[in-house]
């Protein structure tokens, strides 16, 4: 474990000052489509869904939406030049 922190380490000193600030900017992505994804799955568990037959209907609802919401971001991502921003 320490050997792996301290290959990350190294390797991140070695960054130059706009890989860093690429770096940060996609650590700081994921973290709010994460911080998004998981306030939306909350607000979904809150829905009144009257499933008597013990279906977790919604989590297969929250799937669907999860998995519609990552296609979107992929044809947005292939169709806007965010290339610029991460290489």
């Amino acid at each position: 474990m320490r050997n792996r922190l301290r290959e990350f380490l190294i390797a991140a000193s070695r960054q130059s000052r706009s890989e860093m600030e690429i770096s940060m900017i996609k650590c700081l992505c994921v973290g709010l489509g994460g911080a998004a994804g998981a306030m939306l799955r909350y607000l979904i568990g809150l829905v009144p869904v009257g499933a008597s037959n013990g279906f977790p209907v919604k989590t297969l609802l929250i799937n669907i939406l999860g998995a519609f919401v990552i296609g979107v971001l992929a044809v947005l991502g292939e169709s806007i030049p965010f290339h610029r921003f991460w290489y």
